[in-house]
């Protein structure tokens, strides 16, 4: 491309998705806020558009389908960092209605988990996903208060 210095390239990114959702909760509107359960604060806005913080390790959301979904669920996530530069969360298990993922890693900046729940895990109405978030040693109260983890969004996505 040296030849060409105006060409610039644009690669696809999960973030600019086209695809519709089945159901959605973007996190840090005022929409939000009455599907959060338990500790969360909204933060001021990231790059990547506006955000809420789980305050507590163990926090839930309440996610409304109008069909029998079957889908991939895509969370996105940025663990917080506390002042001496470490991670506040490391480990994450997600939890839908009954159904319990697998453990998640967490790495540094945001990153998008999709989680593939069975055939009959998702109901019409109400679905509750539970987050348990787990810290880098022992949190102190000032790593708690300046947030675990940031959430951008949760969708719901159909099979293809």
């Amino acid at each position: 491309f040296d030849g060409v210095p105006g060409t610039r390239l644009r690669l696809p990114s999960a973030i600019d998705e086209d695809r519709r959702w089945l159901a959605s909760i973007e996190f840090g509107t005022p929409e939000s806020r009455p599907t959060l359960v338990g500790r969360w604060e909204d933060g001021p806005a990231e790059p990547i558009g506006p955000v809420s913080w789980a305050l507590a390790p163990d926090v839930s959301v309440v996610l409304r389908a109008i069909d029998a979904p079957v889908g991939i669920l895509k969370v996105t996530v940025r663990p917080g960092v506390a002042a001496d530069k470490r991670r506040t969360c490391v480990r994450m298990v997600i939890t839908v209605n009954q159904w319990v993922a697998p453990e998640i890693s967490l790495v540094r900046g945001w990153r998008e988990y999709h989680l593939d729940p069975p055939a009959g895990t998702f109901r019409v109405g109400d679905n509750t996903i539970r987050f348990h978030i787990v810290g880098e040693g022992e949190a102190n109260a000032e790593d708690v208060a300046s947030g675990l983890a940031a959430f951008r969004y949760l969708r719901l996505y159909p099979r293809t």
